[in-house]
């Protein structure tokens, strides 16, 4: 029978790159797929990778709605300041945010996602399973909350716009 209690070794903390990281976390997956794409084709495997993420993104935005008691755009506006401002989000972005009452644009220049799957030769992938989740999460979070999105770094643009407001 295993066990299950959890070896403290297993809590310690490593040293390792932010970039290091994610192709670590992100190789095997774009390595999956390419396989799949193989025996799949390239259309199907999509498909599925994307219904996967999407799937996915919706649940953790409806479990942060809950636990983060998400009501209305300040609550939301919160969350994304405290989230993306983060030490983690900090390394892996870089970004502007302007606000106003029931609005915000957040435009990202620099990426790190983006540059580890552009590097890998993935950024169909990445888009897939990264940005493209964006649009299934956002209403997730409130039924009244959207998305406008035209550019992304993954997709090779200048930056991602993020244009998110609350419809009344």
């Amino acid at each position: 029978m295993a066990s299950t209690v959890s070896n403290p070794k297993w809590k310690e903390k490593m040293e390792i790159a932010y970039e290091q990281h994610l192709r670590e976390i992100y190789a095997p997956c774009v390595q999956l797929a390419r396989e799949f794409e193989k025996t799949l084709g390239k259309e199907k495997t999509h498909e599925i990778i994307k219904n996967m993420y999407e799937r996915d993104a919706v649940k953790s935005a409806r479990q942060t709605r809950k636990k983060e008691r998400i009501e209305n755009f300040r609550d939301f506006l919160a969350w994304i300041k405290k989230t993306y401002g983060s030490p983690y989000w900090s390394h892996v972005l870089t970004y502007t945010l302007k606000e106003a009452p029931q609005e915000y644009w957040f435009t990202c220049t620099e990426c790190l996602n983006a540059k580890v799957f552009r590097d890998m030769n993935a950024a169909d992938l990445g888009y897939i399973m990264l940005c493209n989740t964006d649009f299934a999460a956002t209403p997730a979070f409130h039924p009244k909350l959207r998305l406008r999105r035209t550019k992304t770094l993954m997709q090779g643009d200048e930056c991602c716009n993020f244009d998110c407001y609350w419809e009344e």
